[in-house]
């Protein structure tokens, strides 16, 4: 692609068969035209049919024919008119950016719409930027210095029919003075009367002639109790615009892109899958250049109004047939939500609006695996893993690959400092190679909460402290606010421990009004109206503990406890020095 200019037709190597039927003295010319320097060649109307592979067409071709190409006389692939193909990377300019971005071999990524990167284009070249113009098969540029948000101000204060001052909620703009504003009910509202603008001085407007209706606001009443100005209708500016009218039958889609990757890692790509090759249907980014702006990754809006359909606002589908092995940070994920940068994000799932049921659940087989670091012995009980994330004793465990199990059995014992589990039974006289995934059933866990951190459950809607939502559609499911159901995991004086508790009307830390704790020597109760079992009230006192503990009965505090022998139901309140026979 180093020689650019008119395209040189095919004819100069001598005559076509444009017929479609034969071969004729296609291959010779063609032939010659990949020897020549030349890079682009004109195929004139007609089908030029050869016996040349598709992998030896190596330059770019256009006009109003078409080439078919072999093996055979006809069994081939068709080529578009317009085509390229890059052997060799063009010269990246100098300079990049506005500057030199559009300059050099602009013809393959402006030439047809097929286009091939040959094999070593870009795989040895240290001086290559992939996000160049010349060495990508399309490039647009779109600098928007234009456009209008919609709304420009709200009328908090409302609006009277006759008045020509009025207040916005916010500061208004010199620019303003001369243009014609129209006033709205709400954000996306038809313009209900329009004026020109005379005067602004701080947050009111003067417009030429007085107001006809009357604005309220009354954010209650949804979007349109909520009165605005604005100087044009909100504008959108985007790469490309589709309309799809489906008035048929099959499927319709906007865009329908297919990735298809067939690279083969080397033997040194193999640390990690992100050092091979990355394929994707979309990619890029979305870059705030100033304060205050909204970034969103895409928008899509299902209008299902009066008609009853089925619809899915987001289908994500993983297919999976293959499962050697974890190693090599080899993962398979659905959903991937990261954070980064100095500062956290907000929030990283929200769930707005009316729902049939606040959250449906799909029953999952929440498994932990891992794999095997040393290959087991024959007949052996001991093995050795990776990971021992999710594992307990009593719990089933397998190894071996989904449908090629080698073994099923129990976990009767853990040795946490060498990551060995006891089985059983033993495993097979077969010895089972390292990196065999080991799984366990029962391992997996739907939420994974960190030390001393809490989850919060809503009972009731509760948007205080939420400008934002003034209308109250915060649901009931909402980690921001306070909370009345919390679980959390922590460490006391008394040692580790998990707990669900109650904290209705109080801040998320004290004090607590019901509690439950577990901890490793036991259950603490604790309330402070009382303690019941099965709807009978156990006679203590408000604020007094019950603590289910390790070793004893019903323990009622520090030292006072009852216990049972056997034989015998005893209280002590020395912490076991002596007891009193109850019953």
């Amino acid at each position: 692609m180093s020689t650019y200019g008119s395209a040189r037709p095919l004819s100069d190597f001598g005559t076509l068969d444009l017929s479609g039927v034969t071969v004729g003295s296609n291959d010779s010319i063609i032939a010659a035209a990949e020897a020549d320097p030349t890079n682009h060649f004109y195929i004139p109307f007609g089908t030029v049919r050869t016996n040349l592979t598709q992998d030896q067409l190596t330059k770019g071709y256009e006009g109003d024919g078409a080439i078919v190409t072999g093996p055979g006389s006809g069994d081939g692939a068709f080529r578009p008119a317009n085509w390229s193909y890059m052997a060799v990377k063009p010269s990246t300019w100098p300079v990049q950016g506005a500057g030199g971005w559009f300059r050099g071999d602009q013809r393959f990524t402006d030439s047809g719409e097929w286009k091939v990167i040959g094999p070593n284009v870009r795989t040895y070249d240290l001086t290559s930027r992939y996000y160049e113009s010349n060495t990508i098969p399309h490039h647009a540029w779109l600098d928007v210095h234009s456009g209008n948000s919609g709304v420009q101000a709200f009328l908090t204060s409302g609006a009277t029919a006759g008045s020509t001052t009025i207040t916005l909620n916010g500061p208004a703009s010199a620019e303003w003075v001369g243009k014609v504003v129209g006033f709205t009910n709400g954000m996306d509202q038809a313009v209900i009367e329009s004026h020109t603008v005379t005067a602004v001085s701080g947050n009111t407007i003067t417009i030429d002639s007085p107001l006809t209706n009357t604005y309220i606001w009354n954010p209650g009443n949804g979007i349109t109790g909520q009165p605005c100005i604005l100087f044009g209708h909100r504008t959108w500016a985007g790469h490309t615009y589709v309309k799809l009218t489906h008035d048929g039958g099959g499927d319709a889609y906007g865009h329908n892109v297919r990735t298809t990757m067939t690279y083969q890692p080397k033997p040194t790509e193999q640390a990690h899958p992100f050092m091979a090759g990355t394929a994707s249907q979309y990619g890029g980014d979305v870059t705030a250049g100033a304060d205050g702006q909204f970034l969103q990754f895409f928008e899509s809006q299902i209008q299902a109004g009066n008609y009853d359909i089925t619809a899915m606002g987001l289908t994500l589908d993983m297919v999976r047939n293959k499962d050697f092995t974890l190693q090599n940070g080899r993962f398979t994920g659905g959903v991937w939500m990261q954070s980064g940068g100095t500062r956290p994000f907000d929030v990283g799932m929200t769930v707005l609006g009316a729902w049939r049921n606040g959250f449906d659940t799909g029953f999952a087989n929440l498994y932990e695996t891992t794999y095997l670091v040393d290959p087991t012995i024959s007949n052996a009980v001991n093995i050795r893993v990776r990971s021992l994330n999710g594992v307990h004793v009593g719990d089933p465990i397998t190894i071996g690959e989904p449908g090629a199990v080698a073994y099923s059995g129990t976990i009767i014992g853990v040795n946490t400092s060498l990551s060995i589990l006891n089985v059983s039974p033993a495993l097979p006289a077969t010895s089972i190679p390292v990196n065999t995934l080991v799984t366990y059933p029962k391992g997996g866990a739907a939420i994974n909460l960190a030390a001393n951190h809490r989850i919060i459950f809503n009972s009731s809607v509760n948007a205080t402290g939420r400008s934002s939502d003034a209308m109250g559609v915060f649901p009931t499911f909402y980690g921001n606010n306070q909370g009345d159901l919390i679980m959390e995991s922590g460490t006391d004086a008394s040692g580790e421990f998990w707990a669900v508790r109650f904290a209705r009307g109080t801040s998320n830390t004290t004090p607590d009004t019901a509690r439950i704790r577990m901890r490793t020597t036991g259950v603490q109760i604790y309330g402070t109206g009382g303690h019941t079992v099965n709807g009978t009230s156990l006679g203590l006192s408000a604020g007094c503990n019950l603590n289910l503990s390790n070793g004893a009965l019903l323990s009622l505090g520090t030292g006072c406890w009852l216990t049972f022998d056997g034989t015998h139901i005893k209280g002590t309140v020395n912490g076991g020095a002596t007891y009193t026979t109850l019953v």
